[in-house]
């Protein structure tokens, strides 16, 4: 998975959130909890 496979930011932040903890996915680039800034 990676941010061009979500239609919305909503999306892909839903998605990061219930990955648990860490960032299996590099969804958060900067680790701010924001996944997928470009997106927004």
């Amino acid at each position: 998975m990676d941010c061009s496979d979500f239609r919305s930011w909503s999306e892909a932040q839903a998605f990061y959130e219930r990955q648990g903890p860490g960032d299996p996915h590099r969804l958060d680039a900067d680790n701010d909890g924001i996944a997928c800034e470009a997106l927004r």
